[in-house]
């Protein structure tokens, strides 16, 4: 079908992808979710530490996340040198996934030039709503095109 035309949700056959309804996605996480390569949400300065506070996306339901997928678009530079994605259950947080040096892999066939990340989450309950914090440390921002989540 068209979804594997789709540059932010690459066609894997392993990923069962969360719908985008099921997401809230107003206010600074709204670029996240456009489908265009030429917006992004961003940390706006380097990644030179302390740690960086990334975007909070809550979901409509508790979702059992598998993956989380970043699509950097335009700005492949601008990949996570370090990354800790964490969920939300109630008031806690806890660590759903910890990738203290990422090395980005390119060359999608749908979309040769965008950098595609996808990060696989180790904790399979539940969460309301997932943030992202940016761990390692370089001059370039930390930048995400589109966003998508693999469900279990």
């Amino acid at each position: 079908g068209g979804e594997g035309m789709d540059p932010s949700r690459p066609a894997l056959d392993d990923v069962k992808w969360l719908p985008r309804d099921a997401m809230e996605v107003g206010g600074d996480v709204r670029a996240l979710f456009d489908d265009d390569p030429e917006t992004r949400w961003t940390t706006a300065r380097s990644q030179a530490g302390p740690e960086l506070r990334g975007p909070e996306v809550r979901f409509r339901h508790p979702v059992a996340l598998g993956s989380v997928h970043f699509s950097l678009g335009r700005y492949p530079l601008d990949f996570p040198r370090g990354l800790r994605i964490e969920g939300r259950r109630g008031e806690a947080w806890s660590v759903l996934a910890d990738a203290p040096l990422v090395v980005p892999v390119r060359g999608l066939a749908a979309a040769p030039t965008s950098l595609h990340l996808r990060f696989e989450v180790a904790d399979p309950g539940p969460v309301e709503a997932v943030r992202f914090v940016f761990t390692g440390t370089t001059a370039q921002w930390a930048s995400i095109g589109e966003l998508s989540f693999g469900v279990r």
